[in-house]
């Protein structure tokens, strides 16, 4: 997997973690995400501009952003 991103992007790949909790497990920061979630939406789990999680559409893109945190 390294060497597929390095020779196919030019850099390497970066990985994050995955974890399954449960949703009483979900304070501070990720209240907002279990409530969504016990709403019924479903898609892909991200850190908003307001530092909470929300849950955004399978098809959603973010802004491209550079390594220096601002937006292209």
């Amino acid at each position: 997997m390294r060497t597929a991103s390095l020779d196919g992007n030019g850099w390497e790949g970066e990985f994050s973690d995955m974890r399954e909790v449960s949703l009483s497990m979900l304070t501070g920061a990720y209240m907002t995400l279990r409530d969504e979630m016990d709403e019924g939406l479903t898609g892909v789990a991200m850190i908003c501009e307001d530092d909470c999680w929300r849950l955004f559409p399978a098809d959603y893109e973010p802004p491209l952003t550079k390594r220096d945190g601002s937006v292209r």
